[in-house]
């Protein structure tokens, strides 16, 4: 089948509790307001952009599920229907009892009985440039067998102990590091993944060998694991992305776009 004919289903993880929020936002990031909007709803407008997307799902917890609830049901009104997408309630409602990212995902999956062919992973706490619809173009045509992920150039100073850090040749992650204090490389990487269908099935064998929380908690951490078993990995280059983990990080991105309204950080 052609790649432009293949139906590319979604997941956006957005299980955390966000701990280090602490007191200025108790609700779920992904429904942080940025510049009249939230990021999941950009997210969400962003992936209808693309012809063959299939089925959507999005996974939190159980304090934020009300939440997201009340969100998406406003949102498909505002859309008229447009927008279908399955919530999914992983059912912890402590940060102590989380599943981490690859755990929800694992759990999703179990749930949606999803395991069969490709899928598209994001993040609900992060803002990127660039477009979701070439990232999806990007790796169909790549990855068959293999993981494609988003990588951007930053400083090393700034990717030292906050990002994870690629080594590229080509098209091809060849090294990878989960937040060195001193990188090798100035590519960082931004938590979009796709799994082909070929793949997906090794997240489970990944869990089972490396179940601690921190393993599960890092969904890049898989990357190093592939490299090991030599399945290829990829790396979309794009723009630089914010993610959304303190107060800072809201008030950086919100000055951002204000100050660049003609540049569309979400799309």
């Amino acid at each position: 089948m052609p790649t432009s004919e293949l139906v590319v289903r979604s997941l956006i993880l957005a299980g955390g509790f966000g701990l280090r929020m602490k007191d200025f936002n108790t609700g779920p990031k992904g429904l942080i307001p940025v510049d009249g909007d939230t990021i999941i709803g950009r997210m969400l407008s962003d992936l209808n952009t693309i012809h063959n997307l299939g089925q959507k799902a999005l996974i939190t917890n159980g304090k934020h599920f009300t939440a997201y609830q009340k969100w998406l049901l406003d949102w498909k009104q505002k859309e008229k229907g447009l927008d279908r997408i399955r919530l999914i309630n992983n059912l912890v409602d402590a940060p102590d009892k989380r599943l981490g990212a690859l755990g929800d995902l694992i759990h999703a999956l179990n749930l949606l009985d999803w395991w069969g062919g490709g899928l598209f992973v994001l993040p609900s706490d992060t803002l990127y440039r660039g477009s979701l619809a070439s990232f999806v173009d990007f790796a169909l045509n790549t990855a068959s067998p293999g993981l494609v992920t988003a990588v951007y150039e930053k400083e090393k100073q700034l990717i030292a102990g906050r990002l994870g850090c690629v080594g590229m040749d080509g098209q091809q992650i060849v090294h990878f590091e989960e937040k060195p204090e001193k990188p090798l490389f100035s590519s960082a990487i931004a938590p979009f993944y796709y799994y082909s269908g070929e793949t997906l099935g090794q997240v489970l064998k990944y869990s089972r060998q490396n179940g601690s929380l921190k393993a599960l908690d890092t969904p890049s951490s898989i990357i190093s694991w592939f490299l090991q078993k030599g399945v290829p990995v990829y790396g979309f280059r794009t723009d630089a992305s914010m993610d959304i983990g303190t107060p800072e990080d809201v008030e950086a991105a919100q000055i951002y776009v204000q100050a660049n309204p003609a540049v569309n950080i979400f799309t």
